[in-house]
């Protein structure tokens, strides 16, 4: 679960600095004009938070896997030689 958890968050932490540069076109971030930094943050923010949608559905399909079979245990124990 730990592993599913964290390449969630890498694809995420990916896919933010991908999309960086278009979100910075979008919102016309500027050296010389910041008055969308605040709404950029917000939504790179917001993409960051996305691997927890997949929580209910990671949940859901661990808790509906199968059981694992239990193994025989003989009766009698074993004799060295």
């Amino acid at each position: 679960m730990f592993a599913i958890m964290a390449s969630l968050m890498n694809l995420a932490l990916s896919a933010s600095q991908l999309f960086t540069r278009h979100l910075n076109d979008l919102f016309a971030v500027t050296q010389q004009d910041y008055s969308n930094l605040g709404r950029l943050m917000i939504v790179v923010g917001l993409v960051n938070l996305l691997p927890l949608l997949a929580l209910p559905l990671l949940w859901k399909t661990e808790h509906s896997a199968p059981a694992e079979p239990q193994r025989d245990v003989p009766s009698e124990p074993l004799h060295a030689p």
